[in-house]
């Protein structure tokens, strides 16, 4: 959600009536929402309302996954799996601001797949017509992506363990796909790879919060220089609601889907 505040507890700390906040916030669809203070972010004055709605949900996810749980380091390669989603296309941006060397983005989606290089992919591939190890391997010359973003599923978990890095972190953001899968642990063992799963829905407040803190520190500045962006494919009024999941669930937008009031 995106919004100017309007009332406030007595033990808010940071904000003060009428300052434009955005937040990763439950019960958005609505013209007034709740949240706790220490999950809203300030919203840059260059972002409309709209982009500052569809702003926090990706930037902090990707923020998580990429610098605090895969330790993105200068120099890295990194893989970054449904790279058109907006998680994707958010991890993309960080990974290059971040100093990763090769950041190889995979989609299925021919007409999408054009615009990752915008975003910062150095090496899009098509997951459906391209063997997307040999392409991670040649990308890396052999070396392998030191951090991937998960986002399928069960079904390409193996390939994932084939074109780590030793050393490599896999972190399980989404399941677009199956939910389970079966993997080489020998392979897993023998790259000593670190597997690790993130989700919001298992965090407590403090954990939200610390996530939330992290994330601003790091992106609000690139968003105010126009280093990191969140498209915003199309926007529908509120009473479209049900137009808008409908329209999600086609997959044929590129970013966030917004509803306004």
């Amino acid at each position: 959600m995106a919004g100017e505040v309007i009332g406030m507890g007595a033990d808010v700390k940071g904000f003060q009536l009428g300052d434009r906040v955005m937040a990763m916030a439950p019960k958005s669809y609505a013209q007034q929402c709740l949240t706790d203070y220490r999950l809203a972010l300030r919203a840059p004055v260059m972002l409309s309302w709209e982009e500052a709605a569809a702003t926090p949900a990706a930037m902090m996810t990707a923020h998580d996954a990429l610098l605090t749980n895969g330790a993105l380091s200068n120099g890295d390669c990194v893989l970054i799996e449904a790279a058109t989603t907006s998680v994707g296309q958010a991890a993309s941006q960080i990974a290059r601001a971040f100093g990763a060397a090769q950041i190889i983005g995979t989609s299925g989606s021919p007409e999408k797949i054009t615009r990752l290089t915008d975003l910062g992919i150095t090496h899009p591939v098509n997951s459906r017509s391209e063997d997307v190890v040999a392409a991670v391997k040649s990308a890396s010359r052999n070396h392998g992506a030191d951090v991937i973003i998960a986002q399928i599923g069960g079904e390409t978990a193996n390939d994932l363990i084939s074109a780590a890095a030793v050393k490599a972190r896999i972190v399980n953001v989404g399941r677009l796909g199956q939910w389970s899968g079966t993997i080489d642990l020998n392979e897993h063992s023998a790259k000593r790879i670190n597997m690790i799963g993130v989700s919001f829905r298992s965090r407590d407040l403090a954990e939200h919060s610390a996530v939330a803190a992290a994330a601003s520190m790091d992106i609000l500045p690139l968003i105010e220089t126009g280093d990191f962006i969140v498209h915003v494919d199309r926007v529908f009024p509120l009473a479209e609601a049900d137009a808008a999941q409908a329209y999600m669930k086609s997959g044929s937008h590129f970013g966030k889907i917004v509803l306004s009031v």
